[in-house]
Order: structure tokens, then C-alpha cells, then sequence
């Protein structure tokens, strides 16, 4: 969703990079930088909250079923494992045609 997201809200439905925009090269390369800030913030907030939810499982896993402490643990990192791999996507590469 935040991938989509960031292209839906600031593009416009202009949809490839590639697509030619109104204004030139530098409103679309202005409308496709801000997508990608939000894709990028998106996802590291995303991943700040999965540390935040690995912490407080770590701290109640005496409280916890040993099973629902390991699949919990295991759901949460595939889930910030997953923001990880968008940052990569959205993040340093940036975009070109």
C-alpha cells in the first residue's frame, strides 16, 4: 500500500517515469521524488514499528506461549524484511527511463 500509495497520491495517474508529464523532464522528476520520499519514510516508519513490536514481545516471552513468542517473532521480521526490500526498490536507485 505504500509503495501504491506514494504513486496514486503524487503522480497523478501519470503511471511510468517514463510517461511524459505536463511542465517537462523537472516536474517529473519533482512529482517522482516526492513519491519516493514517501515510499522511503513509509516504509522506514514501518520498520521502526516492527522493532518496537520485536522489543515488546522480546520483553513478555516469559508471559508468552513459547509458540506464539516464535511465530509472532518470525510474522514480524518477513514483515520488516518486506519494508526492507521496499526501501531498496523505491530508495537509493531512484528512477530512470
Amino acid at each position: 500500500m505504500i509503495y501504491l500509495g506514494g504513486y496514486t497520491l503524487f503522480t497523478h495517474g501519470v503511471g511510468d517515469f517514463c510517461d511524459g508529464i505536463n511542465g517537462g523532464d523537472a516536474a517529473r522528476e519533482e512529482v517522482f521524488r516526492r513519491a519516493q520520499i514517501f515510499q522511503v519514510t513509509g516504509a522506514v516508519v514501518m520498520l521502526a514499528a516492527g522493532l518496537v513490536l520485536l522489543i515488546r514481545l522480546w520483553t513478555h516471552r516469559d508471559r508468552l506461549r513459547w509458540y506464539f513468542t516464535a511465530t509472532s517473532g518470525a510474522a514480524i521480521m518477513l514483515m520488516m524484511a518486506a519494508f526492507g526490500l521496499l526501501i531498496l526498490a523505491s530508495g537509493p536507485g531512484g528512477q530512470s527511463c
